[in-house]
């Protein structure tokens, strides 16, 4: 092992793994965008609302009519401001040309169709952030020789001092807009058995304040939705200890086996779900969230991000691994990799189903769920060596800053839709007042406060997270390792 002051400055550079923590926050913040573009706009809120009032004051014309009315609001909004990872229950299996789906809503149908497509597949994002979680865990805590360097005792308390602190303040402030959400939901279950309103928002609120939520289907995007991810996270700490040690007694052969068999066991509870039902997650809700949100079919993930750093040794403790990287060469294959991805992204469905053999299924599913994750994993071990353009790119100061600050971006994303709606409507009329001074193309002010609105949703939710990280987590999170004894290595 190398001594910090044996260690040269062109390695010691890499030892915060800086591209990395910058990617963190482009992975948060493609998923922040995917949630807060599905969001419908205000135009779009009065129009569900006014269909709502017209159910409930029998204008329906009928009790069944008055209930598919009431649980197409409840879907619109309540379901699109949630990752669902395809289009919403309302409007699933709707043309991504238009109509009625996704790519009509909000943000989406002012963009250019590749660009909506970018952001409307932010739930790629959400398997890179479990393996970006893996690796730098594997990274911090475990040495060339594959042994966990810190008690389970210090790794688990210092995980949850990340976790736990800020988002157990949030939780008592979303109880109004979880109790708003859902009196638009005619029925409501747990694990597919009826329970009254108030049974589900105390049951789901315990789930929440545990971070167990995601192994409830239906539980787990009530409260604040996004933190379903950091109920993963959390069972996948609960993992690492023992995968660690039996990852360590593995052959290098072994280990190059379980790192491709993981993807296609991320793989397999996708593959019987369409082959089983129609794709629909309208019409197989419970079976949608069970496969989207467990945590055991998304540990693969997290898994053959550990091993990859194991295959080639990365880890703080001994940078031998990284000696000899030229930072200022040119493209990587990582590059590669990133272009890769986005254009995977851009693509549209109807390529997806030719190529997977779906016919009308989506393929959201498949794309998810194990089929990026080697070229997520090219992605990571070149940003670990600072390898690339994109590296280089990632290492500016600013994006190491905000990517230290991605974990608020999870947490403040939900309790932040409602408020940042209220001072969108009064802000609204100054803004629509500027922009007829200028135009009076009715399109062109509609589609400017559009954009204004998601802009001033991600600065005011980016910038609370770096308020957050600064004057609470930081100090939090110093005043609990002191008072638990917890050394620096923790």
């Amino acid at each position: 092992m190398n001594p910090p002051s044996a260690i040269p400055p062109v390695i010691a550079s890499k030892t915060k793994l800086t591209p990395l923590t910058g990617l963190r926050f482009f992975a948060a913040l493609h998923i922040f965008i995917f949630h807060i573009a599905a969001m419908p706009s205000p135009d779009e809120m009065r129009q569900i609302g006014e269909r709502t009032q017209a159910a409930q004051t029998g204008e329906a014309g009928s009790e069944s009519l008055d209930d598919k009315t009431r649980e197409g609001a409840a879907a619109e909004l309540g379901a699109e401001a949630a990752e669902a990872g395809q289009q919403p229950p309302a409007q699933a299996g709707a043309s991504e040309a238009g109509g009625e789906g996704f790519m009509s809503r909000g943000l989406y149908k002012i963009l250019p169709p590749p660009l909506a497509r970018l952001f409307q597949r932010g739930f790629l994002s959400t398997s890179l952030f479990f393996m970006l979680s893996g690796f730098v865990l594997a990274y911090l805590y475990v040495d060339a020789d594959g042994k966990q360097t810190i008690s389970n005792r210090e790794f688990f308390l210092s995980r949850w001092i990340r976790l736990y602190p800020l988002h157990f303040i949030m939780l008592p402030l979303l109880l109004p807009m979880v109790l708003m959400f859902i009196c638009f939901f005619p029925t409501t279950t747990l694990w597919g058995f009826s329970v009254p309103k108030p049974a589900f928002v105390g049951a789901s609120g315990v789930m929440s304040l545990l971070l167990v939520q995601a192994w409830c289907p239906e539980a787990a995007l009530s409260w604040n939705f996004a933190t379903w991810a950091l109920s993963a996270v959390a069972f996948f700490y609960v993992m690492f200890p023992s995968t660690v040690k039996f990852l360590s007694r593995q052959s290098r052969s072994t280990l190059w086996t379980l790192f491709w068999l993981m993807p296609v066991l991320n793989l397999i509870p996708s593959i019987i779900f369409l082959w089983k039902t129609d794709g629909n997650s309208a019409t197989n809700y419970f079976w949608s969230e069970v496969v989207m949100r467990t945590p055991l079919f998304w540990l693969p993930h997290f898994v053959m991000a550990i091993i990859l750093c194991r295959l080639y040794k990365i880890t703080r403790h001994d940078m031998t691994w990284c000696q000899g990287v030229d930072q200022r060469s040119g493209p990587s294959w990582g590059d590669l990799a990133i272009v890769v991805v986005l254009v995977i992204c851009m693509t549209p469905d109807s390529f997806f189903q030719t190529l997977f053999c779906l016919g009308s299924k989506p393929p959201n599913f498949i794309l998810r769920h194990g089929t990026l994750a080697p070229i997520y994993a090219v992605v990571l071990y070149n940003l670990a060596l600072g390898r690339g353009w994109f590296a280089r790119f990632l290492s500016l100061p600013t994006f190491e800053k905000l990517g230290e600050a991605s974990f608020g971006i999870f947490i403040f994303q939900g309790p932040m839709i409602m408020p940042s709606m209220i001072l969108f409507a009064i802000v609204r009329p100054l803004l629509e007042l500027t922009l007829r001074l200028f135009t009076s193309n009715e399109s062109f002010i509609s589609d400017t406060l559009e954009l204004f609105r998601v802009g001033m949703t991600v600065a005011i939710v980016v910038g609370l997270s770096i308020v957050s990280l600064r004057y609470f987590e930081r100090p939090v999170a110093r005043w609990l390792k002191k008072r638990l004894g917890l050394g620096a290595a923790a």
